[in-house]
């Protein structure tokens, strides 16, 4: 089933998120990368309510 959500200023399309599901912390779809150098942190979330397309789709691209 493809489900096409309307946003303002076009149509998005869930992407397909299985190749994330193995993540590396035991708890699926979640990540944790860590460069080993002091410095600053980030934290970076997406679908947390599960329609917000945005988000995954700026995650897929980095």
């Amino acid at each position: 089933m493809e489900l096409e959500v309307s946003q303002p200023g076009g149509m998005l399309t869930p992407i397909d998120l299985t190749a994330y599901r193995s993540g590396n912390t035991g708890v699926d779809y979640v990540h944790r990368f860590d460069s080993g150098k002091p410095g600053q942190v980030a934290l970076i979330t997406a679908l947390v309510h599960g329609n917000e397309l945005c988000g995954a789709y700026a995650l897929d691209f980095l």
